[in-house]
């Protein structure tokens, strides 16, 4: 017992820290059970949401007319407190990649960060090849606007103007900017949604998108549309989130009655 309590004291280990791995375990194995579970049987049932809707709709409507669907990622790269909002956008991206190279549908990607970029690309070459066309990828399907949230939303809204789109998402890192790529897909009367973590920015995207993703509501925008590796992340947060608030009611019932 000596010499445990010496090579755990030469650690940096605290036990808050260890309880952390325990917990972060416990979410990894629970993950990866829920996944497979999604994959394997079938993807859990979740609240719809009127953004996939709108986005199924326009897929239909695309496959029809042969105009774009066009997604803009905002200024968030793959690193960073802006990344989740970034890849909330690229499982959109995903899902539109796979139904593009099926369909010969144009997607169109603009990202304001070069790391955004790398990731459209990869995405959007990987739907195309689990799709058996990879000759269907293109790479200037994904396009490096600007760095500067100004001139990056003064490019995508001059793009939303000019292209031939049946509908625009803006979903991923966005600030007041995102006005002007809004405005110019309202002005055009196309399907648009979108949304963004940072609560003063949704009344912006509530007012202009026809389908808003209000919230957390962007991070299950995958799940919506059916992927089943989402919905198994959902499931587990959803886990989780009931086991915390269990523990919170179970801690005040222990603590109000001593």
């Amino acid at each position: 017992m000596e010499i445990i309590q010496r090579i755990w004291e030469s650690t940096f280990i605290t036990i808050e820290g260890l309880w952390g791995l325990v917990g972060l375990g416990a979410f990894a194995l629970l993950f990866v059970f829920l996944t497979l579970r999604a994959m394997l049987v079938r993807p859990f049932t979740i609240r719809p949401l009127a953004a996939a809707d709108r986005i199924r709709a326009a897929v239909g409507r695309a496959t029809e007319t042969g105009e774009q669907v066009h997604v803009a990622l905002g200024m968030g790269g793959l690193a960073g407190s802006r990344a989740a909002d970034t890849l909330a956008g690229l499982s959109l991206v995903s899902y539109l990649a796979q139904r593009g190279a099926l369909a010969e549908i144009p997607v169109r990607v603009r990202v304001g960060d070069p790391t955004a970029l790398a990731g459209a690309l990869a995405v959007l070459q990987r739907g195309a090849v689990s799709t058996g066309y990879p000759d269907v990828f293109d790479p200037t399907q994904a396009e490096f606007i600007a760095p500067a949230p100004l001139a990056y939303a003064a490019g995508v809204a001059e793009a939303v103007r000019r292209e031939p789109m049946v509908a625009n998402a803006m979903v991923g890192s966005y600030g007041p900017e995102v006005l002007l790529p809004a405005q110019a897909g309202a002005q055009r009367g196309l399907t648009q949604v979108g949304g963004t973590s940072a609560p003063s920015i949704l009344p912006l995207f509530h007012g202009l998108v026809d389908a808003p993703l209000l919230g957390e509501e962007i991070y299950a925008l995958g799940s919506a549309l059916g992927r089943p590796e989402h919905t198994g992340s959902l499931a587990t947060q959803d886990v989780f989130r009931a086991l915390l608030a269990f523990g919170i009611v179970l801690l005040t019932v222990l603590a109000l009655w001593r």
